[in-house]
């Protein structure tokens, strides 16, 4: 404390008396803390590394714990009188020694020997049946891939389409309820194309968020999260899979995967590989009511791929810089080179015509996309808590060519009025750059807090040259109606904090905000102008708290903001062909979708009840408008809608009799609802959807396991698309052999030929019905077979703080 000239000041034979006194009573009272030190050493008086836990000495609870190296154990600023000190080396028994100390006097223990255990083991092999689904007092819910019939998919994204409330789409992936999920990989975000990359036999388990915390990005209005499998034993394993599928067209999938771990280093090889043909079907039927009458147009496609080239591949290196830090560097990407065969035929009806025209279009195009990405991550581990710090870069490019060969032939009353052939060659760059940076801080009372920085910059550069060679001429000539150039830029600079506590046992909570800085820029090579120049700054807060009640109920109430941003295609005024009268065509008044959210989750036994509404302003919708071309062409387009409001409700019931029949199955119901104005946007009534999904594992003994997943999407309607009702039910069976090294499956998909999705929607004077057939009915058979010797290693590293350790000894 300073003092002023005004404040009392002592006489120095006073400050000499107090200052006697002070050295008195410390000399008397002795330390206020102590110092425990060892030597930790093996039989062979060799240095060990380790753990020493200090645990209070009547309920052996944890106070504290430390890392040592080279066998020197040094625990400092003990104040407890009487503690139990666990010392822990990997491959060792533990040993325990009670420590008594009223004088606060600092402890040498000398030399430790610590004793080999008997219990080591060459091969580690662990059998077990886990639960398919997890679902957490959060709402979130964990989907355990591994040992279930979704390992024998081909793809990420089929194993998403089989997962509870995810619906994937040409679209992308959404979550029933919340809308476009945002997709992760070990916790960073990845695209869907990095998706295709990721092999099926390396994902351990997928977790669907439906209201993300502030470290996650804020576009998207749900996360899934996908987790791969790590090893953490030395030596080397491998594994090939092997799927025949049998559909309307033969499939192979195959699938290596290698692990190497020795030391401080580890090594992960995958390679796939995708042979066959896949297929789809689609009916459309779109009907203009303008003032010179109404015109309608009939459309039947069958679009074949055929599979040339299509391969995933990743090669990782990873090294542990020491105990508490890691270093790894990956390579990964797909090659995929194919066929597409489409053919349709278009039939028009006309107010002005006595009978139809016919449009018979054949496309034989060749699509190639080449997608590799490299990524370099840190880690490291700063306190015996567990509190961490990361910092990741990743580089990803990703090119498409397109090559469409178009032959049209317009006919009537079977006689051919013209025919013409078209090309359409395109290709587009994307690069994307991130760099980010996360720490996360674990105190002692088991909260913690999150603070990260990430910058992401995407370039998209593109371009379309669309030529028509009349019939009877020989040259190709460019249409400057279809040709088109762009180039789009973005780049986002995010920050978060998170605050993760509690209030006594049964009481954890967090705060967060996410603030995103938005800087988007489209140049229109054509129009030889910027068509898109924006920047925003947005500020993303979320909420949640949870109680649980004894052993058996939990509650959890939710907020959280999230921002949807227009993919560039969509801002790009370019239009796209499609036949003569059907074209698409992006639009650049096109401005972010933003959407609040409130949820609220119960939780008893296993047992949930999720209760969750939406309000999104801007939301997107693509619509049908009249074309220039005719007065019956018509041209897609995305809009903003002025407001979205959605209303969920889930309800989650596991059953398990005996650990030979296990089920898990949700039911939910939906409500959305556009509210807009504006006479184009003139809806009509909404119906909520109903949704049940019902996954079923009977275990026959050790001879064989059925699987059943059924899944029901009922009719829905929002004001402006309606949906049908469609169902789909797949069966599996499998049986291991060889303890477990070989595999063997087979599923049925869509058994009875049920699912495809159709419906309708209706803007202004144009009504579009649809009909699309996809490739959902096959049979697979799988086999994985697993190779090679993996062993324990004598290194470990506890994280002392991770929910108190699960009392340390696991």
């Amino acid at each position: 404390m300073r003092l002023t000239q005004s404040a009392f000041i002592p006489s120095r034979g006073v400050l000499m008396l107090c200052l006697i006194l002070t050295i008195f009573s410390l000399k008397s009272n002795g330390q206020s803390a102590y110092n425990i030190t060892a030597k930790v050493v093996n039989q062979a008086d060799s240095s060990l590394f380790g753990n020493a836990l200090i645990l209070k000495a009547s309920d052996s609870s944890l106070i504290n714990g430390v890392y040592f190296e080279d066998g020197e154990l040094l625990m400092e600023d003990v104040s407890e009188k009487s503690i139990l000190v666990k010392v822990r080396c990997y491959g060792f028994d533990d040993q325990f020694i009670p420590v008594n100390n009223p004088d606060l006097k600092d402890v040498d223990f000398g030399k430790l020997t610590m004793t080999p255990r008997n219990d080591t083991i060459g091969t580690v092999e662990i059998f077990g049946t886990i639960p398919l689904f997890e679902p957490s007092p959060t709402g979130s819910v964990v989907v355990n891939v591994k040992e279930t019939m979704l390992s024998a998919s081909t793809s990420v994204l089929d194993i998403l389409a089989k997962s509870p409330g995810v619906l994937v789409t040409d679209g992308g992936v959404t979550v029933v309820g919340k809308g476009v999920a945002l997709l992760y990989l070990n916790g960073k975000q990845i695209t869907i194309d990095r998706l295709k990359s990721i092999p099926v036999n390396q994902v351990k388990n997928i977790e669907i968020i439906t209201n993300p915390s502030a470290k996650y990005d804020a576009s998207g209005m749900a996360v899934i999260n996908i987790t791969t499998v790590v090893n953490y034993s030395e030596g080397f394993q491998g594994q090939i899979v092997q799927n025949f599928t049998f559909a309307k067209f033969f499939l192979s999938y195959t699938e290596l995967n290698l692990n190497y771990q020795k030391g401080k280093w580890s090594f992960i090889g995958n390679y796939g590989l995708d042979l066959g043909k896949d297929w789809s079907e689609l009916e459309l039927t779109n009907t203009l009511n303008n003032v010179d009458g109404v015109f309608q147009s009939h459309t039947n496609s069958t679009n074949i791929e055929k599979y040339g080239n299509i391969s995933n591949y990743l090669f990782g290196v990873g090294y542990r810089l020491n105990d508490h830090s890691n270093l790894s560097v990956q390579y990964d990407g797909i090659y995929n080179v194919f066929d597409n065969i489409n053919t349709g035929l278009n039939r028009i009806e006309s107010p002005f015509l006595d009978n139809d025209i016919y449009i018979d279009v054949e496309n034989n195009g060749t699509r190639s996309n080449i997608n590799n990405s490299f990524s370099v991550n840190y880690d490291n581990t700063v306190d015996t808590l567990g509190s961490s710090v990361f910092f990741g870069g990743q580089y990803s490019i990703f090119e498409n060519v397109t090559v469409d060969d178009i032959n049209e032939t317009f006919t009537q009353e079977e006689a051919i009025l013209s025919q013409s052939d078209k090309r359409n060659e395109g290709g587009n760059s994307i690069s994307l750059f991130s760099a980010q940076a996360d720490y996360n801080k674990i105190f002692k009372n088991e909260s913690s807090m999150e603070v990260g920085l990430k910058y992401l910059q995407s370039k998209n550069v593109g371009n379309v040259l669309f030529s028509v060679r009349q019939e009877g001429t020989s040259d190709y000539i460019v249409d400057p109606d279809f040709t088109n150039g762009f180039d789009y830029k973005e780049d986002i600079l995010a920050g978060y904090s998170q605050y993760n506590g509690s209030i006594g046992e049964t009481v954890n909570y967090s705060v967060g905000l996410r603030a995103e800085q938005t800087i988007v820029k489209g140049y229109s090579v054509v129009l030889e102008q910027t068509v898109v120049d924006s920047s925003y700054l947005n500020f993303f807060p979320n909420v949640q708290i949870g109680k649980t009640f004894g052993e058996k109920w939990s509650a959890n109430l939710s907020y959280s903001s999230r921002i949807m941003r227009p993919v560039y295609q969509w801002l790009d005024p370019f239009v796209w062909y499609k036949d003569s009268l059907t074209s698409s065509q992006g639009n650049p008044l096109l401005v972010p979708a933003k959407s609040k959210s409130l949820e609220a989750n119960v939780v008893f036994k296993g047992y949930s009840l999720k209760l969750g509404y939406t309000n999104t302003q801007d939301a997107f919708r693509r619509i049908v408008i009249p074309g220039d071309n005719g007065s019956n062409s018509v041209i897609q387009k995305f809009y903003n809608v002025q407001q979205l409001n959605s209303a969920y409700a889930a309800l989650t019931i596991p059953v398990s009799v005996k650990r030979v029949w296990t089920s898990y199955n949700t039911i939910s119901l939906r409500y959305d609802k556009i509210i807009d104005d504006r006479p184009i946007f003139k809806t009509t009534n909404s119906i909520p959807q109903l949704y049940f999904y019902s996954y079923n594992r009977v275990k026959l003994k050790e001879i064989v396991s059925l699987e059943l997943i059924a899944e029901y999407e009922g009719e829905y309607k929002e004001g402006i698309n309606h949906i049908n009702p469609t169902y789909m039910i797949t069966l599996g069976a499998s049986k291991n052999f060889f303890n477990g090294k070989l595999r063997t499956r087979i599923v049925v998909s869509d058994v009875f030929k049920s699912y495809k999705r159709s419906g309708s929607g209706s803007v202004g004077t144009i009504e579009l019905n649809y009909a699309n057939q996809l490739n959902t009915h096959y049979y697979r058979f799988s086999v994985t077979y697993k190779f090679g010797k993996l062993k324990n290693v004598n290194y470990t590293n506890t994280t002392v703080g991770d929910d108190g350790t699960n009392r340390i000894d696991q």
